[in-house]
């Protein structure tokens, strides 16, 4: 089984640059990673700004962050 490759957000941040100025299909051939990654990470950068990319265990919001809180401490169901 392959490992899942992860880039950083200097990595990401720059990946969608050089999309929005040369188009995103060109650019993930240039960069060997699949367009729909750049996709989701421009979309990502589009709806939470400078909290984008922020990595595993980290939230993008303090909204984010005290639900995970209260979804820990089981103030708050949730149905999976």
């Amino acid at each position: 089984m392959e490992k899942r490759k992860t880039y950083d957000r200097n990595f990401k941040f720059n990946a969608v640059k050089l999309g929005v100025e040369r188009g995103l299909h060109k650019v993930s051939k240039e960069l060997g990673i699949p367009s729909s990654n750049i996709y989701s990470w421009q979309k990502e950068l589009q709806e939470f700004g400078t909290g984008s990319f922020c990595g595993s265990g980290y939230f993008k919001n303090p909204e984010q962050k005290e639900f995970s809180t209260l979804k820990k401490t089981g103030r708050i169901e949730t149905s999976n």
